[in-house]
């Protein structure tokens, strides 16, 4: 198993246990040298419902913001995808979509 598995597990383990202050953390570190943006979602679909809401929107936009800074387009546009469900007023999802495709 490598460490982005171990990582991978440890999110979800720690998202599906409802774990939000250490699963910001993990997340934080994780942010630090990101694997792709699909592990951190499938670690955020693992959240109870009832607390998904609140903490997915800021960690998905560092997320957002990790994916342009490393110029990852595809997962900007994956991430971008997930952050639109949320109704999210506080970017400007359009232009980051438009930058993604162009890249």
């Amino acid at each position: 198993m490598t460490d982005t598995d171990v990582g991978q597990r440890d999110l979800r383990e720690l998202a599906a246990r409802g774990a939000v202050a250490d699963l910001e953390a993990a997340w934080l570190e994780s942010l630090a040298d990101p694997p792709p943006a699909r592990h951190f979602l499938d670690a955020l679909q693992a959240m109870p419902d009832g607390l998904r809401g609140g903490a997915a929107v800021s960690l998905l936009l560092l997320l957002l913001e990790a994916c342009e800074q490393r110029q990852r387009h595809a997962d900007v546009l994956e991430v971008a995808r997930v952050l639109y469900t949320y109704r999210q007023q506080k970017v400007a999802l359009r232009a980051k979509v438009r930058a993604a495709l162009a890249g």
